[in-house]
């Protein structure tokens, strides 16, 4: 399986346990934020080895088609947030 299908994966995988478990996390000292990240290091090299962007030859093309994509993820999270009434 390519590397950026398997970064597109599993964010597309955290964003939806993240919107999903939305009313679980208010309740929970925890930040979305710090889950997001916890998920990160989790994927990353050091712990499942599941994104090694360093054991890849296409690590600069992996980050310019990942960054505009995480980008505009969180442009349309911050766009689709409502105000208080």
């Amino acid at each position: 399986m390519n590397d950026f299908n398997v970064i597109v994966a599993l964010l597309g995988g955290a964003t939806l346990f993240l919107g999903l478990g939305s009313r679980w996390l208010a309740r929970t000292p925890f930040p979305p934020t710090l889950i997001a990240l916890l998920l990160g290091i989790l994927a990353g090299p050091q712990v499942f080895g599941l994104i090694d962007l360093e054991a890849t030859d296409q690590r600069g093309d992996i980050m310019e088609k990942a960054a505009p994509l995480t980008l505009g993820i969180g442009l349309m999270g911050v766009a689709s947030v409502k105000s208080p009434q």
